[in-house]
């Protein structure tokens, strides 16, 4: 699922349709659609399973996409054996339905934290007449059931 109005997460949906083509070549990627919230997740989410019967995950540009295509799959009977949910922003909710260890199978960090006091510190600097790095690349990390307790 996607929200492909924002230049930003346009090229995110990019990435990770580039990132599974290149990991999982054999998987097919049978629908894309526009769904950010949960309610319009779930319907979107309840097409993409009757329309494809074998599909196995639905991933979401953020985690309230990915919460409503969670309770789509559950209410379809999907279960964490043979199906995968998965978002970004590593909001509790997210945090929450990894921990159950089910359907909802990773998330990603975006490292607001960080972001902020990176940001803090250019405006510092600025603020003070001194040198900054114009660009900073600020990692992201995923959550999943190998390193949910960090969480």
């Amino acid at each position: 699922m996607n929200f492909d109005q924002i230049e930003q997460v346009i090229q995110r949906k990019e990435g990770i349709i580039d990132g599974i083509h290149e990991l999982s070549p054999a998987v097919e990627i049978v629908g894309d659609q526009q769904a950010g919230d949960p309610n319009a997740a779930y319907q979107v989410s309840e097409g993409f399973m009757q329309a494809n019967p074998d599909l196995i995950g639905i991933f979401s540009f953020n985690d309230a996409g990915a919460l409503g295509a969670q309770n789509a799959a559950l209410s379809a009977g999907k279960d964490g054996e043979t199906f995968a949910v998965g978002g970004i922003d590593a909001v509790p909710e997210a945090i929450s339905a990894i921990r159950e260890d089910d359907i909802f199978k990773f998330t990603v960090d975006q490292q607001p934290r960080v972001t902020a006091e990176t940001i803090i510190d250019v405006l510092f600097n600025i603020m003070n007449d001194e040198d900054y790095e114009y660009e900073n690349e600020i990692e992201v990390m995923p959550v999943n059931a190998s390193n949910i307790e960090d969480y």
